[in-house]
């Protein structure tokens, strides 16, 4: 790259890394506490033991529905694992806890750990603040998510040099030789950070930036050669749509832990929603992985007389796919639990890249000129 556009390039990441600096900041420090959410909830909901097994499915799912008050539908999630509570949901509102080895509805099991992580995660994405201000701070988050992209693409055009060599590669890889300044210690510290950790925070704001921008999430259907879908309105309730009680009874008689398992016998959990019309099968969304692993759900369709039908991730659409996989490669947990280390690491590894990049625009900005003027001062009587 020619010079002036070099140091043009440069001028442009340092004012970007400046302006956006905080906002990045606090991205990366609340997506590193985030990391392990799932984890740390299951751990914290687990249930005392009991001598109580749990019932199948079948039998379960009228306690289930019981235990929450009355609705026209309800989303109801059970875990293979006994000792995780299930959870009954209408729409949006409050979630109602059962132990589904008695059916009885219970006490959020882990509250404070729960609205911490509640908490953390508004913060992460838009700051806690609510109305007016939430879609401010979702706007300037999303910007700065924008900004940080920028940055790790412009960061790696200057971090590359003219000839690439093995003795330059290794230190800037390594921390050897020990930077012999503060000034180099910070530079050695962004560059090597950067160098690390580009794949996966380039996978991370390039993920996040579908999520802030529609424009972002048409392009990955557009990418797959699909046109993005349309939310329509939900259809109105008619006369013959059955209770969630009414749906419950009504496959009562069928062995449907039985026909899940055989459909897909490595399942760890399960979410269906109850109360559609009187003549529509169920859908379970059966997961192999507990959470955050797209490609390992199936859809199983049971219908009344016991018939079943399968459909797994790879019979979704090119564009259907890329888009659910977006969402779980930006915490990681697409690929499991490394995934998520990866995640966590390089976010940790991003707001050390925001600290030494403002010590040393600090240095550059504010400290250097204030010297220079400072002795020039002082030559000057």
């Amino acid at each position: 790259m020619k010079r002036p556009l070099r140091t043009a390039l440069f001028w442009l990441h340092l004012t970007g890394g400046v302006i956006a600096g905080l906002a990045i900041l606090s991205l990366a420090v609340s997506g590193a506490l985030l990391g392990f959410e799932r984890q740390l909830l299951a751990s914290a909901s687990a249930l005392p033991a009991s001598a109580n097994k749990r019932p199948p499915l079948e039998h379960g799912l009228s306690a289930l529905v019981s235990a929450h008050g009355p609705a026209e539908t309800l989303r109801l999630t059970l875990t293979r694992d006994s000792a995780q509570p299930a959870t009954v949901q209408e729409g949006r509102g409050p979630v109602t806890f059962v132990d589904a080895r008695t059916g009885s509805a219970i006490e959020d099991p882990a509250p404070t750990m729960r609205a911490a992580l509640a908490t953390l995660r508004a913060y992460h994405r838009w700051l806690t603040l609510a109305g007016v201000e939430r879609d401010q701070a979702r706007a300037v988050l999303g910007a700065a998510n924008l900004v940080f992209l920028g940055l790790i693409l412009s960061g790696a055009v200057l971090w590359w040099p003219r000839i690439l060599r093995w003795p330059w590669l290794r230190q800037q890889l390594t921390w050897r030789p020990a930077p012999p300044t503060a000034k180099a210690r910070d530079l050695r510290l962004h560059q090597m950070i950067g160098a690390w950790a580009f794949l996966p925070l380039l996978i991370i704001c390039a993920s996040g930036t579908v999520f802030y921008y529609r424009w972002a999430n048409d392009a990955v259907y557009a990418l797959a050669g699909e046109a993005p879908p349309v939310r329509a309105p939900a259809p109105a309730r008619s006369d013959s749509a059955l209770t969630p009680e009414a749906v419950a009874e009504r496959f009562s008689a069928l062995p449907l832990e039985a026909l899940i398992a055989s459909a897909v016998p490595g399942w760890r959990q399960l979410t269906v929603t109850l109360g559609g019309e009187a003549n529509e099968p169920l859908r379970f969304s059966v997961d192999e992985s507990g959470g955050g692993q797209p490609q390992a759900v199936t859809t199983v369709t049971v219908y009344e007389d016991g018939g079943l039908e399968t459909a797994a991730f790879d019979t979704l659409s090119a564009g259907q796919r890329a888009r659910r996989l977006l969402r779980f490669l930006h915490t990681g947990e697409a690929l499991g639990i490394s995934g998520q280390i990866i995640a966590t690491v390089a976010s940790i590894g991003a707001a050390l890249m925001v600290w030494s990049g403002l010590a040393l625009s600090t240095r550059r900005l504010i400290l250097t000129p204030w010297r220079r003027r400072r002795q020039g001062v002082r030559r000057g009587r």
